[in-house]
């Protein structure tokens, strides 16, 4: 279970996604909404640096893990 990433690609473009600045996904997407499929991407909780086009640069909070609970079960707190 990972994750959903979902980015907005503003004109076609490269889109690099980068962890700890080790390439992990490189592709030229289209405009619009992109789901991107994130089946190759390594387990673990960790910040994703995605670079759309030459300088559109954007950090997300990624996780991926057989561990982790479906992104529709509920969340529970303790406080």
């Amino acid at each position: 279970m990972a994750t959903p990433l979902v980015i907005f690609v503003p004109q076609a473009s490269q889109v690099d996604i980068f962890k700890n600045e080790q390439l992990i996904f490189s592709q030229y997407l289209e405009a619009g909404y992109q789901h991107i499929n994130t089946g190759n991407f390594p387990e673990g909780g960790y910040e994703l640096t995605i670079k759309i086009g030459p300088s559109n640069i954007i950090r997300r909070f990624f996780s991926k893990g057989s561990s982790l609970p479906p992104a529709y079960a509920p969340q529970f707190y303790v406080i």
